[in-house]
């Protein structure tokens, strides 16, 4: 897949999610379960997004040039690692259980989770 076609792909994602966002939050009740998770989804998609741009972004300011597809890949990782762990932050602040501790397994987790999928697609590519 060339690059251009997936920033596009990744942008009108990104664009849905957060119309997705904006109607639940302003147009519906979020009582029923589909409705919380459709939330939940859509604001992981536009975190992802937000995430991968401003990843991507960095990396095209500093070469002044389309980075090499690792640079793509590895922005795609961050937004998904970053965005899933602004998410589950979220929605275990939502129910009133979050603290320190919490705060500090997650974002471990989270560490962990970057450093092992970072070594996955570096053995991957070679």
């Amino acid at each position: 897949m060339k690059t251009k076609v997936l920033l596009f792909l990744i942008f009108a994602v990104t664009i849905f999610a957060l119309g997705t966002v904006v109607t639940v939050l302003f147009n519906t009740a979020p009582t029923s379960a589909d409705v919380i998770a459709l939330f939940y989804l859509a604001l992981l998609v536009a975190v992802f997004g937000i995430i991968f741009f401003a990843t991507y972004s960095f990396h095209y300011l500093k070469l002044q040039a389309i980075p090499s597809w690792q640079s793509t890949i590895g922005a795609m990782r961050l937004g998904l690692v970053g965005g899933l762990l602004i998410i589950a932050l979220l929605a275990i602040r939502s129910v009133d259980y979050l603290n320190t501790a919490t705060f500090i397994v997650l974002f471990l987790l989270a560490i962990a989770t970057e450093l092992i999928l970072r070594k996955r697609t570096v053995l991957k590519l070679k």
